[in-house]
């Protein structure tokens, strides 16, 4: 029985290797060398595989010594060749058609990519370079090290970074600084996110909880030291960020993840909630040259618990008269609504929901022609459902956030083309020191054209053109009277040149032009410097640069109510503290005639309102004689001590003062200090740019 099992067994193997013959000798194959671009070296090692329409690898071989490789037994018909090598960045040769019974050539010249000492980058000289080799410093933090660390946004990627400085607010919350100084509302980091703006548009500032990208899909995060205005514009005196997400055209498939903890504190609160994380990011290809991701993420958990004395403070002092007189416009529209949500207003003061929950997605598509020509359209938002953040008035609940973009770019070459429009929506935010509800539809749009060439083997060029648009829209709530003259428009040029003395050295040179709306004078930002490579792993620089930062959108047109006076017998009467930006034309505190100006809260109807400018002279001011002395019988009164009734109308309808016959004087109420009003009282120029030169 056993020999003729053996014996059946033969035969039938023998039967499938002649059945299966006519259909392999039928198949084709695909076979060609791997070399070094730069030097044309033998890539040993590297993984080629055949990819069938839907994704699926039909074949793969590793190259040899001399850099060969071969794919066998190919089904006839269309693949993508991917070849893949540690130190070089993968590359994919679509519509390779393979005929029956033959071979198809394919050979491929790899670039040098992710290097663990030398990566490439993009985000020094706005194109790909070696990390020793551009002009900048600049630390790479790659896919594998963000996949190590899972963290609630993607500022703790960086916290160990050299050079990097981040100021912590809560949970979620954090400023990061590039070899500066730190506080609330920094902006002088230039935040990118797949080469787009990533801040809040019209505040400027970086909200990295705000970025819809997750960790599973950041593939890599460029952070370069020192100024990058030559080549990025303004606001990038101390350093640039760029956060480079994965495409799916290179990296398919589908990656859900969930974390769960608690922090030290919610042992002894029950009230308080555990912080879940949970993200998810699936791409796919629909062809070769088409593929779409999306991705989410969502987080819920509990803030640390804090009470602010301001807040307290605001809550003993601050009463419906105070309110209204706060409400302070020019439009009556704006007013009425003020007014209307005073008693709102009274209850949010101090109301904190130290609950967090947070939600994210993002969405984008990529095409890549066989030509050459590459586009990507993208879309992400963010909300932040409930929050604490920090500001420089104070702290503001977040309910309902939302913060958007849309964006559209492509490259050919060295062709790169962009526009995009970043959105923010404050939802029902508002300032917890005066419970005023924050308004923020401020939309920020940007256009930018860039071309690059080489000029023989030992120049090369980079040049571009940027425009930004600032949008604000406050309802009035920061911006105030500045509502309807807030927009900003800023367009730059810049070039820089890239010329190979030798092997080893090289000098750079570039220079930018900028023009800002609300500044008079145009902006010049250079940048020189000589890179020296004793070796191709090492690299020394001598580098100049001067960067610009322009003022920001709140220090130009913010007018906002900022909680109660120091002086509680001034908050009593009325007054109130605003924070002010500087506008296009500085603040000048005196009237036409070089006089100070002045508004009171008692200023009657007659003479214009709380919100008329009168001279403040000693003759204005005696027409406040009538209401001060009943300002003064009416403290009296309330200490349980009041005046005579006969004294305070002598006081008030018999003594008729003139200006000859009062003084002024004014009182510091952060010093609580007299002084004279021309010394208490200045003009504040017009804004200037901020200039930063660095020698590296």
């Amino acid at each position: 029985m056993g020999v003729q099992l053996r014996t059946t067994l033969l035969a039938l193997f023998a039967l499938f290797l002649v059945a299966a013959r006519p259909a392999s000798a039928q198949n084709g194959s695909i076979s060609g060398k791997i070399t070094d671009a730069e030097s044309g070296a033998a890539v040993v090692g590297a993984q080629v595989a055949a990819e069938t329409f839907g994704g699926r690898i039909a074949a793969s071989a590793l190259s040899n010594e001399r850099g060969e490789y071969a794919l066998r037994n190919l089904a006839p018909g269309m693949y993508t060749v991917s070849v893949s090598s540690l130190g070089y960045t993968q590359q994919r040769i679509a519509s390779v058609n393979v005929q029956p019974a033959a071979n198809t050539a394919v050979d491929a010249r790899m670039q040098p990519g992710v290097f663990l000492h030398d990566p490439i980058t993009v985000s020094v000289s706005r194109r790909q370079e070696k990390a020793t080799e551009a002009p900048a410093s600049v630390a790479v933090i790659d896919a594998q090290a963000v996949a190590e660390r899972p963290t609630v946004t993607p500022l703790e990627h960086i916290r160990t970074t050299p050079g990097v400085d981040i100021l912590t607010h809560g949970l979620q919350s954090g400023n990061v600084v590039v070899r500066g100084f730190n506080n609330i509302f920094s902006t002088t980091l230039h935040m990118l996110t797949d080469n787009r703006l990533a801040s809040v548009p019209s505040l400027r500032v970086n909200l990295f909880h705000f970025v819809p990208a997750t960790d599973q899909d950041i593939e890599r995060m460029e952070v370069v030291l020192g100024p990058g205005s030559a080549l990025y514009g303004p606001n990038t005196a101390n350093g640039v960020l760029h956060v480079i997400t994965k495409s799916p055209l290179d990296h398919q498939g589908t990656t859900v993840s969930i974390g769960n903890g608690f922090q030290v504190s919610d042992a002894l609160d029950g009230n308080r909630k555990p912080v879940w994380l949970g993200a998810f990011r699936t791409a796919h290809k629909l062809s070769d040259n088409f593929g779409f991701k999306l991705s989410g993420q969502y987080l819920s958990g509990s803030e640390w618990p804090y009470s602010d004395p301001r807040e307290i403070t605001a809550q003993q002092q601050i009463d419906a008269t105070y309110l209204q007189r706060t409400c302070l416009s020019t439009d009556e529209s704006f007013k009425a609504t003020c007014i209307a949500d005073i008693p709102s207003r009274l209850q949010r003061i101090g109301n904190r929901d130290f609950d967090i929950e947070r939600w994210s997605v993002e969405a984008r598509a990529d095409w890549r022609s066989a030509g050459g020509f590459n586009t990507i359209f993208a879309y992400g938002r963010s909300v932040e459902e409930s929050g604490i953040e920090l500001t420089g008035v104070g702290a503001a609940q977040a309910k309902g956030w939302a913060y958007s973009y849309y964006q559209a770019r492509a490259n050919y070459n060295r062709w790169f083309g962009q526009i995009y429009l970043n959105t923010s929506d404050a939802g029902d935010t508002f300032l917890l020191t005066d419970g005023a509800l924050i308004v923020d539809e401020s939309k920020l749009l940007v256009a930018q054209l860039q071309h690059g060439f080489s000029w023989g083997e030992r120049q090369d060029f980079t040049y571009g053109i940027d425009y930004f648009r600032t949008m604000p829209e406050t309802k009035g709530t920061i911006n105030g009277n500045n509502e309807d003259d807030d927009v900003t428009d800023e367009i730059g040029g810049y070039l820089q040149s890239e010329t190979s003395l030798s092997p080893k050295l090289d000098l750079v040179l570039a220079g930018r032009v900028d023009n800002h709306s609300e500044l008079e004078d145009v902006v010049f930002s250079p940048r020189a410097g000589i890179v020296f490579k004793p070796r191709d792993d090492h690299a020394v620089r001598l580098m100049y640069n001067r960067a610009f930062s322009t003022p920001a959108n709140f220090s130009l047109w913010l007018d906002l109510n900022s909680g109660p006076v120091p002086n509680a017998a001034l908050a009593a009467l009325g007054f109130n503290l605003r924070a002010q930006g500087v506008t296009r034309d500085g603040i000048s505190l005196h009237m036409s005639d070089n006089s100070l100006g002045m508004r009171s809260p008692f200023t009657p109807s007659s003479l214009g309102g709380p919100g008329q400018l009168l001279p403040g002279d000693a003759n204005t001011l005696a027409g406040y004689w009538k209401a001060a002395v009943n300002v003064l019988a009416a403290g009296a009164a309330q200490q349980g001590q009041p005046l005579p009734a006969q004294l305070v109308v002598y006081m008030r309808d018999v003594l008729s003062p003139t200006g000859a016959d009062l003084g002024i004087t004014g009182l510091d109420i952060n010093t609580q200090e007299l002084g004279s009003l021309d010394d208490l009282v200045q003009d504040v120029p017009q804004l200037k740019p901020t200039t930063t030169n660095s020698v590296e």
